[in-house]
């Protein structure tokens, strides 16, 4: 049996201790960090790892350690292939092996002796899942956390490199941020759009595109670099935010370098985002709110097949003032595929 090992500052000198029994028992440990006491570091930064490592291995365990393992638990648990419970003594971790079948054990070095602790993990180790009525609430608990959760389909990372006759979408890199920088350096843009800052830094590109890879992995935003085949340049992007796979909607968001307005990029690329939408994603319906004082941008919007379902009047404070948005919304058998 593979076993995980992560802690954070809390639970460094914990871990230590547990590593060094283990092995002596013949346990087959990897060990995940931190590799040195950092009063600073945070626990999320440290366990992800581990973490990842049980949820694809069914026969792995995990061992998380914090001060009072409620953090590691919660941040474990995130993952819909975890069960991770904090165990305080030997009769917690025996009953949620046995009864909760989980694959994480979540210490709190604060409330715990390191004996203790051991005793607590070998009482973790030496369980095994009952079955039975427990695997039907636990079925139970499955089918809740699919249902809330959505359907999500698998993306492939050849789906997420979109390609028509004179661009390519493609996800962001961080040597994208002079691009970005150097192409967003028009007041006109950002007075369009609701979230781009003015003015415009380069350490603003930055943080946008840490955020990019952020939500890609989590799959709740999908946003692409805009690049000419011809130039290797990332001139503007576009993306779907908000996605919410339950409900099988997601809003669509688009900026492009104003000396490439008027060529058509903007809807060459807002085809292949909506096609990628509809048809990689599984979505029903894509929507956007577009400033009412921007012609351009509706222009494109209604070219693409998006129809007008309402007025927000005076919903967004930009430049000094109340500005109306125009919603804006297509359903995935309104666009035309070609």
């Amino acid at each position: 049996m593979k076993i995980f090992l992560a802690a954070d500052h809390g639970g460094f000198e914990l871990k230590e201790y547990l590593i060094e029994k283990l092995k002596k028992q013949k346990y087959q440990i990897e060990d995940y960090g931190a590799f040195k006491y950092n009063p600073r570091d945070d626990y999320p930064d440290i366990v992800k790892d581990a973490i990842i490592k049980v949820a694809k291995d069914k026969n792995a365990r995990g061992i998380l350690c914090c001060c009072s393992g409620i953090g590691v638990s919660i941040m474990a648990n995130r993952h819909p292939k975890i069960r991770a419970a904090v165990a305080f003594n030997k009769k917690i971790a025996k009953e949620t092996r046995q009864k909760n079948n989980i694959n994480i054990l979540c210490l709190g070095a604060d409330y715990l002796s390191q004996k203790q602790a051991l005793e607590i993990v070998k009482t973790f180790l030496s369980n095994k899942f009952l079955g039975g009525r427990h695997e039907r609430r636990l079925d139970k608990i499955n089918q809740y956390h699919s249902k809330n959760r959505g359907n999500i389909p698998k993306i492939k990372n050849s789906d997420l490199r979109l390609k028509a006759k004179r661009i390519i979408l493609r996800p962001l890199k961080n040597s994208d941020a002079k691009d970005i920088y150097l192409n967003i350096q028009d007041k006109r843009i950002s007075e369009s759009t609701l979230k781009i800052p003015w003015p415009y830094k380069i350490e603003d590109a930055q943080i946008f595109i840490q955020k990019t890879k952020k939500s890609l992995q989590k799959k709740s935003e999908f946003v692409f670099g805009i690049e000419l085949k011809n130039r290797k340049e990332v001139i503007g992007c576009i993306g779907l935010d908000k996605v919410n796979f339950e409900h099988k909607n997601a809003e669509l968001g688009y900026w492009l370098g104003s000396k490439y307005w008027s060529q058509g990029i903007v809807t060459k690329a807002g085809k292949l985002i909506l096609k990628f939408g509809f048809e990689k994603l599984k979505l029903h319906r894509i929507w956007c709110c577009i400033f009412s004082d921007n012609p351009a941008s509706k222009k494109v919007v209604e070219k693409l097949g998006f129809k007008r379902e309402g007025l927000h009047r005076e919903t967004s404070w930009r430049e000094g003032r109340w500005r109306d948005n125009v919603r804006y919304g297509i359903l995935d058998r309104e666009f035309e595929r070609s």
